[in-house]
């Protein structure tokens, strides 16, 4: 049976396949991904309903709740070297409060859609943003609950009704489409709680990305089923393009973490996990060793950055 697009509903390719969410280890059976190529993008197939996507988040340790999933591994000498080297190779950018901050003339408002627990919009907050959020993760919600600024209850898809009318500086939506089960109207939504000028910052996990091509799913990017949809440059262009946004600046980030000891043992660990799972040796991901990596940061010294980086993001501008 031919599977289509959830975008533009041509006919896609089989991608990546795991027969496991890699952050609880359990069976998944939202574990495959397909590639349309027409859009350039991969997604999730089949399709989960609302209540099975709120059910993945249920997790032990997660990034937006006050948890790190990555493996605590002591560095050694070698590390150390590969590590020194990465970081040297490391131009990335990325964006804070204060970088954030100094493209305006003045602090503004802002709505960070898919916040968590606030940490950005504390830093804008403290050098006198007007800041608001929107966050559907109940338990990343909740550890936002003690800051002086309102997290509402929604997502990038369903903005909250009471979210306050007024027109946006700036619009954050930072690894967040990725989750999204209908990414254009996601992006549709930000541009309309912009004022115009108004400037809206998206980053998402980079597919494109030389790490995420070796590793595949035993890639941290992978995380499948929270990720639903993945993305590259040229795609994610176009998608804001669509949604009448003017592209003004693409940045990039990801290199130096994804060559440390703890991201790597992570990754070891979902490999074995996924061949522990039962599955064929042809789809079993490569292993993520020490010379891996180094080999890795050898192909990333002379790739451009849209494939160096595990991360892009865009500014986009409504005009």
């Amino acid at each position: 049976m031919n599977r289509q697009c959830r975008i533009c509903a041509s006919d896609v390719k089989p991608w990546i396949q795991a027969p496991i969410d890699p952050k609880s280890g359990k069976p998944t059976r939202f574990g495959d991904t397909w590639l349309c190529e027409k859009c350039d993008i991969g997604m999730v197939l089949p399709v989960c309903s609302a209540d099975e996507l709120r059910q993945f988040y249920n997790l032990e340790k997660y990034y937006t709740q006050s948890g790190s999933h990555f493996i605590a591994k002591p560095d050694s000498f070698l590390d150390r070297v590969l590590t020194k080297a990465a970081w040297w190779l490391d131009q990335g950018e990325q964006l804070g409060p204060e970088q954030i901050n100094a493209r305006f003339p003045s602090p503004g408002s802002v709505c960070d859609i898919g916040c968590g627990e606030g940490h950005l919009l504390s830093g804008l907050q403290a050098l006198g943003w007007r800041v608001c959020g929107i966050e559907p993760d109940p338990v990343a919600k909740s550890h936002g609950e003690q800051a002086a600024f309102r997290i509402f209850n929604g997502t990038a898809e369903k903005i909250p009704a009471d979210l306050p009318e007024e027109k946006f500086d700036l619009v954050v939506m930072s690894h967040v489409l990725e989750h999204c089960m209908t990414p254009q109207l996601a992006i549709s939504n930000a541009y309309k709680l912009l004022r115009p000028g108004g400037l809206f910052m998206i980053e998402v996990p980079n597919k494109d990305a030389l790490h995420f091509r070796m590793f595949r799913a035993a890639s941290d990017c992978y995380d499948i089923p929270r990720h639903q949809y993945f993305f590259g440059l040229k795609a994610l262009n176009r998608m804001l393009e669509a949604a009448n946004f003017r592209v003004v600046e693409e940045y990039y980030h990801g290199l130096t973490r994804h060559h440390l000891p703890g991201w790597r043992a992570t990754e070891q660990k979902i490999r074995l996990d996924i061949k522990d799972a039962g599955t064929d040796a042809a789809k079993i991901p490569t292993e993520h060793t020490l010379w891996r990596s180094a080999q890795l940061l050898l192909w990333e010294m002379i790739s451009p950055k849209p494939t160096r980086y595990d991360a892009i993001g865009i500014w986009g501008r409504k005009d």
